[in-house]
């Protein structure tokens, strides 16, 4: 292996070292800090020209520059993706060269692979639910006095807009840069993966479990149907009926 690549190497490994930190140090000190190393890595994979881990950095730096930006920082995963597909609209050469947005191919297989995927996912959120019985009152709370319509329509939009904006981040963006270098499935797999379950170590289910269920879940289980759909549009599905589940879950006691 040339230096460049072990440079390359380093320098994709360090952007998702620089999230796990954030996530467990959290700080705007420390938000600053990793956006400005990422946006050099992202300055540096431009030169070398290396487009799809170009667009994996900048995604980044944006959403670690919302994790500090008032507003922003309340939801920074999708506010980051909405001004990475801005740039990508402004400046076309973001994304004449890149590879990330993958529709896939429909297959008999696929579909059977997306259905246990559906089942086994909706089953580990279930008994998780009532192993733990956690505190979901916090997700609902701003939709109580609502009518169930509005409930379900909102429940149905959350779990469709997540979705897209999950799997275009880790599926798409982070899956493609990981591949595009490694080339080995288990390592870029696995490293979106990693990302994809820090990602939700305050999400629902969060802390440890949170991360653990993420990483078979969210990050092997959807990067594999990615991997083997080559595309997005399975992964996609089967994230909306898993956050289906999660807001079923939660809003059961209003619907």
């Amino acid at each position: 292996m040339d230096c460049k690549k072990i440079i390359k190497s380093i320098a994709l490994v360090s952007i998702i070292v620089f999230q796990i930190l954030l996530t467990f140090f959290p700080s705007k000190e420390s938000a600053i800090l990793f956006a400005v190393l990422i946006f050099g890595i992202f300055i540096w994979f431009n030169y070398i020209k290396s487009y799809d881990s170009m667009n994996f950095a900048l995604l980044y730096f944006l959403i670690m520059i919302c994790n500090f930006l008032p507003y922003f920082r309340f939801w920074p995963m999708p506010a980051g993706f909405l001004l990475f597909l801005i740039l990508q609209i402004v400046f076309p050469n973001l994304r004449k060269n890149s590879k990330w947005f993958k529709v896939g191919k429909y297959s008999s297989k696929n579909v059977v692979l997306l259905i246990l995927t559906i089942v086994i996912s909706a089953g580990i959120l279930v008994l998780w639910y009532l192993i733990t019985l956690p505190d979901l009152n916090p997700m609902v709370t701003s939709l109580k006095d609502k009518s169930k319509i509005v409930i379900i329509i909102s429940i149905i939009c959350f779990a469709i807009i997540n979705a897209i904006v999950e799997e275009s981040i880790f599926d798409g963006i982070c899956y493609r840069a990981m591949e595009e270098h490694f080339k080995i499935p288990i390592i870029f797999i696995g490293l979106q993966a990693l990302s994809y379950s820090v990602s939700h170590f305050h999400g629902i289910p969060n802390g440890y479990i949170g991360i653990l269920l993420s990483f078979i879940y969210g990050g092997l289980m959807l990067g594999g149907l990615r991997y083997l759909s080559k595309g997005l549009v399975f992964p996609v599905i089967a994230h909306i009926f898993a956050d289906l589940t999660i807001a079923i879950l939660a809003f059961s006691v209003l619907i």
